[in-house]
C-alpha cells in the first residue's frame, strides 16, 4: 500500500476516467487531497477483496509467449489482460468481473488467460496498440485478433465477448473440418468435390487459417487437371471423334471448376459441333439417294434403284431413309421381271467393265494382262456383242502391234 501511494503521489499525469479506463493524459494536480485519499481508500478495498478471493479466481498466466504456446497446445482462445500498478479499473474488475462465478468457470476451462503486466511488456503493448488500462484482448489459438476491449466492463458485458470468441473458435474448426473433408475427396479420386470446396474456403474471407493448405490444395488439382490435358492432346490422332467425346466429357466433369476442365468444355463444344455438322451433311445426303431411289423406280431404272438402296443400308443404317429404302428394295425384289431386267443390265455393265480393264491394260503396256481380259469377256459372256469386241481386239493384237482404242460402251 505504501508503494501505490507512492507511485500514485509521483505521478501527477495519471487519472481514472468515469468510463472504466486510466488516462495517461490525465492530471492528478487538479484533484483535492481529499479526493486523492479516497481513490487510495477504495483502490487499498479493491485490492483486500481482490488478495482475500484470488485463490478461488482465474488461473492467471503471466508469461504471453508461454500462454500462446498453451493456446496453440490445446486449441483454446486467448483472454489477455494487459494491466498496471497504478490501474483503479484493473483492481476493480480483479475484484468483480473477474470474480463472477460464471466468468471464472468459462475463463479457466475454455480459454487460455494471461495477465500481461503492460509496464515489462512494452513490446507487446506497442505492437497491439495498448493506449489505456484495462484493456482485454481476446484471440484465436493463432494470434488471430478478435476483440479488443478497452476499459471497465462487467460480468454480463465479458460474457458476450467470450461467447462471441468460442463461436468464432467454432466457426474455425469447422473450416478447418471442411478443408480436410476435401483433402479426403482429394485422395480419394473425388476431384470435382475436392475443387467445389476448395474454392467455397477460398471466397469466405473468415476461412482465412485454411486458405494458404486450401491454395496448394487447389493447385495441385489444377495441375493434375492440366497433366490429364495434355496427355488426351496426345491421344487425339489416334481417336475417334466420338473417343474424344467421351474423353473429354470426363476430363470436364472430373476436374469440374478448373481451367483445364473449362478449356475441356470447349473442346467438347467443337467437337459436338462438328458431329452435328456432318450428320446433317449425311442426313442431306440420305436425302437425295432415296430421292434418286425412288425416282429410278419410278423409271424403272431397276440396276440404279438397287444399287442406291443397298448404299442406304450399308452407309445409312442408323437414320430412317434406310428403313425406306428397305421397303422399296422389297418391293423391286418382289417382281420377278423387275429383277430379271436388272440382273441382265447387271451383266451388261460387268461386261463392259471387263471391256474397259482390258483397254486400260494396253495403255500401260501390259498386253499379255489386256489378252486375258479379252479372253475372259469371250467365256462370261459368249454370243453377246461384248463377246464380239473382245474377239475383234483379240484378232488386232495378233495381226500387229498394238493399237490403243478407246472403248465406249
Amino acid at each position: 500500500m505504501k508503494l501505490r501511494l507512492q507511485a500514485l503521489a509521483g505521478n501527477a499525469g495519471i487519472s481514472a476516467s468515469d468510463s472504466g479506463k486510466c488516462d495517461l493524459s490525465g492530471v492528478w494536480q487538479r484533484l483535492a487531497l481529499g479526493h486523492v485519499v479516497c481513490w487510495l481508500f477504495v483502490c487499498w478495498i479493491i485490492d483486500a477483496a481482490a488478495f482475500s478471493q484470488q485463490a478461488d479466481g482465474i488461473a492467471w498466466r503471466t508469461q504471453y509467449a508461454q500462454a500462446r504456446r498453451e493456446a496453440r497446445e490445446k486449441h483454446l482462445p486467448l483472454l489477455l489482460d494487459f494491466t498496471t500498478e497504478w490501474c483503479v479499473h484493473c483492481r476493480r474488475m480483479d475484484a468483480t468481473t473477474f470474480q463472477d462465478p460464471t466468468i471464472v468457470a468459462l475463463v479457466n476451462s475454455r480459454f487460455v488467460p494471461a495477465k500481461i503486466d503492460a509496464s515489462r511488456e512494452q513490446a507487446l503493448v506497442e505492437m497491439l496498440r495498448i493506449r489505456g488500462y484495462p484493456t482485454l484482448v481476446l484471440a484465436l489459438p493463432d494470434g488471430r485478433i478478435l476483440h479488443t476491449l478497452e476499459g471497465y466492463i462487467d460480468a454480463g458485458q465479458l460474457k458476450h465477448y467470450l461467447d462471441a470468441t468460442l463461436a468464432a473458435l467454432g466457426e474455425r474448426d469447422a473450416y478447418a473440418q471442411a478443408l480436410e473433408s476435401a483433402l479426403r475427396d482429394q485422395q480419394a479420386g473425388h476431384y470435382a468435390q475436392a475443387i467445389a470446396a476448395l474454392k467455397k474456403l477460398l471466397a469466405d474471407p473468415q476461412a482465412l487459417s485454411v486458405h494458404q493448405r486450401a491454395r496448394m490444395a487447389l493447385n495441385e488439382l489444377e495441375a493434375l487437371a492440366r497433366q490429364e490435358q495434355q496427355k488426351l492432346a496426345s491421344l487425339e490422332t489416334e481417336l475417334t471423334p466420338q473417343e474424344r467425346e467421351l474423353l473429354y466429357q470426363d476430363l470436364s466433369q472430373r476436374f469440374a471448376g478448373t481451367v483445364a476442365s473449362q478449356e475441356a468444355q470447349r473442346a467438347l463444344s467443337d467437337l459436338k459441333a462438328q458431329r452435328q455438322q456432318t450428320e446433317q451433311q449425311r442426313l442431306q445426303l440420305a436425302n437425295a439417294l432415296l430421292a434418286s431411289a425412288r425416282l429410278d423406280y419410278e423409271q424403272q431404272n431397276w440396276l440404279a434403284c438397287l444399287e442406291r438402296c443397298d448404299r442406304l443400308l450399308r452407309e445409312f443404317a442408323d437414320l430412317p431413309q434406310a428403313q425406306d429404302a428397305q421397303r422399296l428394295l422389297e418391293q423391286l425384289k418382289s417382281q420377278t421381271e423387275r429383277m430379271h431386267t436388272a440382273c441382265e443390265r447387271v451383266t451388261e455393265r460387268l461386261g463392259e467393265l471387263q471391256l474397259a480393264l482390258a483397254e486400260s491394260w494396253l495403255r500401260q503396256g501390259e498386253p499379255q494382262l489386256a489378252i486375258e481380259t479379252f479372253r475372259k469377256v469371250l467365256i462370261m459372256f459368249p454370243d453377246t456383242r461384248y463377246a464380239e469386241l473382245a474377239r475383234r481386239r483379240l484378232q488386232h493384237l495378233a495381226e500387229g502391234p498394238f493399237q490403243p482404242t478407246q472403248f465406249s460402251p
